[in-house]
């Protein structure tokens, strides 16, 4: 299991607890790249990260997160993992980052030199979402199963080029959250979507 999954990655200190800093630019700017160095230094990977598209995939996700932001406070530990969700499909959308070198014998069995960028921003948001799950309910959050399955990272490549939401349910599949494969954009509380097998988009 790789080192980098749901631990402190050195994100930048603040006052505000982590919930609060995440919905400011600066802070997740700063976090974001304290990820990407940590991704970096453990995979000799080496990313360009695009600022203006850092920037409106932020913008959009912040719109989104507070249009959404649920009234119920027993809803609020569920919605955390789908506000992260977001964050990475806007992440996804918006491809802030790109490798522009690497060690020259990498193993493409391993998620992080399977799909880099798609790794990467993974990680940024398992640990913003590990932090804020840590301060707000006391508790740490388990990582999935499933994490470096290449099987399910290749589905998630796929499946999410082809319909970004997709990247909501593979983000609580991986934060160890039952996902809803059948809306995975829709947070619905109490739970009332279906659950199913992954889905596989076939080549060609």
């Amino acid at each position: 299991m790789s080192d980098l999954t749901i631990k402190d990655l050195g994100m930048p200190a603040t006052s505000e607890p982590v919930r609060v800093a995440a919905r400011r630019l600066r802070w997740f700017r700063a976090a974001f790249r304290a990820a990407v160095q940590r991704v970096s230094v453990e995979t000799g990977l080496r990313f360009e990260v695009d600022d203006a598209k850092l920037a409106s995939g932020f913008v959009h996700w912040l719109r989104v997160v507070e249009r959404g932001h649920p009234h119920d406070r027993a809803a609020r530990p569920a919605y955390f993992s789908h506000a992260a969700g977001m964050m990475l499909r806007l992440l996804l959308k918006e491809a802030p980052l790109t490798v522009v070198g690497g060690p020259p014998d990498v193993d493409p069995q391993r998620p992080e030199y399977f799909w880099p960028e798609g790794y990467c921003c993974t990680v940024f948001c398992l640990n913003v979402y590990a932090l804020a799950v840590r301060q707000e309910f006391g508790r740490d959050a388990a990582l999935g199963v499933d994490f470096d399955d290449l099987g399910i990272w290749w589905s998630f490549k796929e499946n999410a080029h082809h319909n970004s939401a997709y990247a909501i349910a593979f983000f609580k599949l991986f934060a160890g959250v039952d996902p809803s494969w059948e809306f995975p954009d829709s947070f619905q509380w109490p739970k009332g979507a279906l659950e199913g097998p992954i889905p596989v988009r076939p080549l060609g």
